[in-house]
């Protein structure tokens, strides 16, 4: 029977990939961008498959800061995950949505859009600084 409802739950979170509401859809996309197997991401987060089948089923958390942290200390208590670990999944899988790498592969993809977004944001003015003003002297 355990093996039964094991197979139920990966067939189900497979499908929940395809539901952006779900960290399954997170997950997915962790997996492209990190060039992970289900097995690498379970043990990332401390789980066994059917722990990390489970935990893809549970809803992503809230954006608004206050409650994305609710939100994960309540999935990660639930899941047994180790909640550092899930916070920065579902950060860089978002980061990597933003950023339109949701499909390139590789680590270097993300850390190259970094770099280039903190290139830019160096180099544009600060918000109350008039686009000619110079360096005060």
């Amino acid at each position: 029977m355990e093996n039964e409802q094991a197979r139920q739950l990966a067939a189900l979170a497979a499908d929940a990939e395809r539901r952006p509401a779900f960290l399954a859809s997170t997950f997915a996309a962790y997996r492209r961008l990190d060039q992970v197997d289900d097995a690498a991401l379970a043990r990332e987060l401390g789980l066994d498959a059917e722990g990390l089948a489970r935990l893809a089923l549970c809803r992503r958390p809230r954006e608004e800061e206050g409650l994305f942290r609710e939100d994960l200390t309540r999935i990660a208590r639930f899941s047994g995950c180790d909640a550092a670990v899930l916070a920065r999944i579902v950060r860089e899988a978002e980061f990597a949505a933003r950023a339109g790498l949701a499909n390139a592969g590789g680590r270097a993809s993300l850390l190259a859009a970094q770099d280039r977004m903190d290139d830019a944001a160096d180099s544009e003015p600060a918000p109350d600084t008039p686009p000619d003003a110079g360096p005060e002297r």
